[in-house]
């Protein structure tokens, strides 16, 4: 197949995905179910295909997803573009490591590349979708990423002529992401740039127009951490009080334990991370706050010790301490 991107623009490519799905906008806009088209409860939709129902919501937020299909008050059904750009966004967040703001530029690529599934899936029952530490949670039974109408996309011409473009933002994201993996995984010590750029699927002579060295992405991913609470909290169902948020913040944070208690360690011993596990509290306590405005006497007071808990609570389970901050 010849090249998708670079040779088209992007209002071609909504073009070709509007007169491939009889409406404007691409893969992500389409409006309305046709006569044939399969119909989901959006519990249906999260077990076919593997993505919760907080981020199936959030993805409509996000403007990823088109509005479902109202068939009475509070009710509403989905059809099969909306379970195969669930699919392309697994497929891009999983495979690729792109954030949702590079999603959304590559979605209508997908769009105008894929071509119609020789069968419809069929209709699973709805799965138990569980409450994993990402934004994306596979559940049993669920369709691959990637199967269905976006089976015969050519995922890796698509991603890798959208990074070549330039976008900076998509590039330092993957960047920033395999980095955050690996310091995880290894420590700080036991990494270097020329695994990180494989880690993101980029040029290691690329690395130097984001960051000038290892500190300096390790730092940033280490603030990153603030980011990755962020995005896990606008897919999750809205944190009603202080006891929701302590369990929402610990279940976030525990994936990247390690990298906090190498801050905590090297900040010990007078390395330049002094200070940052401060600068990460007061960013967590911010966004615990934001969402318990008008659910708490005094949210920022309530997201300081809800910050406080969670973290203390897994450096103390970390460290095998059960009276630890008590």
């Amino acid at each position: 197949m010849g090249s998708m991107v670079g040779k088209r623009s992007g209002q071609e490519l909504g073009q070709a995905v509007a007169r491939r799905s009889g409406g404007e906008g691409g893969l992500q806009a389409e409006t309305g179910l046709g006569a044939g088209e399969p119909r989901y409860t959006v519990s249906e939709l999260a077990g076919l295909t593997g993505v919760r129902i907080s981020s199936i919501h959030h993805y409509r937020r996000r403007g990823l997803l088109p509005p479902p299909d109202a068939t009475a008050p509070h009710r509403f059904v989905y059809g099969a573009s909306h379970r195969d750009v669930l699919l392309a966004i697994r497929v891009l967040r999983e495979r690729y490591r792109l954030p949702l703001t590079a999603i959304a530029e590559i979605l209508p690529a997908v769009g105008a590349a894929q071509e119609p599934a020789a069968q419809e899936p069929a209709v699973r029952e709805p799965a138990v979708v569980g409450a994993g530490s990402g934004a994306l949670e596979p559940t049993a039974g669920a369709l691959e990423p990637g199967a269905g109408a976006v089976a015969t996309v050519p995922w890796d011409e698509i991603v890798g002529e959208y990074l070549a473009r330039g976008s900076s933002a998509a590039c330092q994201e993957q960047l920033l992401a395999g980095a955050r993996d690996l310091f995880v995984a290894r420590g700080y010590a036991g990494v270097n740039i020329a695994e990180i750029c494989d880690a993101a699927g980029i040029a290691k002579g690329s690395f130097y127009k984001y960051f000038g060295s290892k500190d300096e992405i390790y730092l940033a991913a280490v603030r990153s951490t603030v980011d990755v609470v962020e995005a896990a909290f606008d897919a999750t169902e809205p944190l009603e009080d202080a006891t929701r948020a302590t369990e929402e913040l610990t279940r976030v944070l525990e994936p990247v334990l390690p990298l906090l208690l190498e801050v905590v360690t090297r900040s010990l011993h007078g390395d330049m991370l002094r200070g940052v596990m401060t600068d990460l509290l007061a960013g967590y306590t911010g966004l615990v706050a934001a969402r318990l405005a008008g659910k708490a006497r005094s949210p920022k007071a309530t997201a300081r010790r809800v910050a406080d808990t969670a973290v203390i609570g897994l450096l103390r389970r970390a460290a095998g301490l059960q009276m630890l901050g008590r």
